[in-house]
């Protein structure tokens, strides 16, 4: 599906990075799978090789990406990103009074691996609660909008190119409309595709009304 810069695609991230130039796009923000037993439709989410996996698609992002590439891994993937390749930065997702248990109480915060050169100076923090939203009630992990809305304010420019590897829900995708930017998403599972461009055609619509 293709709507003026915003491209969706129904297919695995490696086969499309494949076909893809160096340096084409200005930054990747992506959720990739954390491999802690999520239940997908298709994906596998307690992966033997995980390590190796995550190896070969950051190698490509990194090598489309002229500018960051920008991962939430989750808490419990420090360690083997850092393994797999040790990040320039930690920045942190500030997530108010969520009720997500840790050894301290209640976990309010994720880290974002930062790879890459960043184009513009910023704060290392971006702000989004979680706020229940039956829109993205398909997807097993979605993120809430500001998540991508605030990285692509801190971390790049209106206009630029953007890619997301694993689109999920289609979060980033609306981050990028409302951004004015080109926007490039795969998703390999045809279900949370086909919802995700249903849900970027609603918001699509609600910004022409408004």
């Amino acid at each position: 599906m293709g709507d003026r810069m915003i491209t969706l695609l129904n297919i695995d991230c490696m086969e499309y990075m494949a076909t893809v130039s160096n340096k084409y796009f200005d930054i990747t923000i992506t959720d990739p799978p954390y491999n802690v037993g999520f239940k997908y439709n298709s994906h596998d989410d307690n992966m033997e090789d995980y390590y190796g996996w995550c190896s070969q698609w950051l190698w490509e992002c990194e090598r489309i990406t002229s500018g960051i590439v920008a991962i939430s891994c989750g808490i419990g993937n420090i360690g083997i990103w850092y393994n797999i390749k040790k990040p320039i930065w930690v920045a942190a997702w500030h997530k108010p009074a969520s009720m997500g248990r840790c050894p301290l109480g209640f976990n309010n915060w994720e880290p974002i691996l930062i790879y890459g050169k960043p184009i513009k100076q910023n704060v290392d923090v971006i702000r989004a609660p979680i706020i229940p939203d039956k829109e993205i009630d398909f997807h097993p992990c979605p993120k809430p909008l500001k998540w991508a809305t605030h990285q692509l304010n801190q971390f790049t420019e209106s206009g630029c190119k953007v890619f997301d590897p694993f689109m999920g829900s289609g979060t980033v995708a609306i981050a990028a409309y409302d951004f004015d930017c080109e926007f490039v998403g795969c998703e390999i599972d045809k279900d949370y595709y086909e919802a995700a461009v249903k849900r970027f055609e609603i918001h699509k619509m609600q910004q022409k009304l408004f």
